[in-house]
């Protein structure tokens, strides 16, 4: 089945689909290596497949992964699942609102998150080389001032290194490499970030606060008709108690008087 060339994301639901790095895992590998079923994905991703069905269902919610086909495995049927196209690209309008903004850098963080285990579990393995020419790890953080032509030039240049990258997915030599790229304009505020991040806990708590509150009446309501209900038991099981309990202190009284009774006619 052929792709279309390129998926635009254009809406915060699609940017929030991709805040697992499981999800960031399937759909890349889909778009490297081409349709799979749930038993592959989980072979390769080392992913129970009970876990990849539900994001697998989160993925196909949003678009970015279509089912392909059906595919028989012995008794079973299974699904064939694929990226819904070759590339992503964000496409949000204008400067974005403040929800688009933070599914943005969620979705960011989820990025990261991915980089920083391929790095994890590549010096675990002992696969990098750190004298080995050309050098296997590369890290660089750099901080400049751009101009638009030189902004032009750098998209170019992310461009070369995106197609040798897509020419390397279709040779399938050599060893496989993770890479990522980030550009963003750098800003000494911070207001407006904590802002919008404060009205979104502001929101989170005021609804978990509004859930509390529904759980503490709930459960003053239960404890209140179950004292209730003792209460009513106790009533109606006090006459039977002060009953037991005269039985038992007349029994007490008589066995006195028993006792004192043999007592005398013993002395006498």
């Amino acid at each position: 089945m052929s792709r279309p060339s390129v998926l635009e994301i254009s809406s915060a639901e699609m940017c929030k689909s991709l805040l697992s790095p499981v999800r960031v895992e399937v759909t890349e590998f889909l778009r490297s290596n081409g349709e799979a079923t749930v038993s592959e994905l989980a072979a390769m991703l080392c992913r129970p497949p009970e876990l990849l069905y539900r994001h697998l269902d989160i993925l196909v919610k949003t678009g970015l992964v279509v089912q392909t086909a059906y595919r028989k495995k012995g008794r079973h049927v299974e699904r064939v699942y694929d990226v819904a196209a070759d590339d992503i690209f964000l496409a949000f309008k204008g400067r974005g609102s403040p929800e688009d903004n933070d599914a943005i850098v969620d979705m960011m963080g989820s990025f990261s998150r991915v980089i920083d285990r391929t790095i994890r579990r590549a010096t675990a393995a002992r696969l990098v080389d750190y004298e080995a020419m050309p050098r296997q790890l590369m890290i660089r953080y750099e901080m400049s001032w751009l101009t638009t032509d030189d902004l032009v030039e750098l998209h170019q240049l992310i461009a070369r290194i995106k197609a040798i990258m897509d020419e390397g997915r279709k040779k399938r030599q050599g060893s496989i490499y993770r890479w990522m790229a980030v550009l963003c304009p750098f800003s000494e505020k911070t207001g407006s970030d904590q802002s919008t991040r404060k009205k979104t806990a502001s929101k989170k708590d005021s609804a978990a606060a509004g859930g509390l509150q529904k759980s503490v009446a709930s459960r003053t309501t239960k404890n209140a008709r179950e004292g209730a209900a003792a209460k009513s038991q106790r009533k109606r099981e006090a006459p039977a108690r002060r009953q037991a309990a005269n039985t038992s202190r007349f029994k007490g009284r008589s066995g006195g008087t028993s006792k004192k009774s043999q007592r005398n006619a013993k002395d006498s």
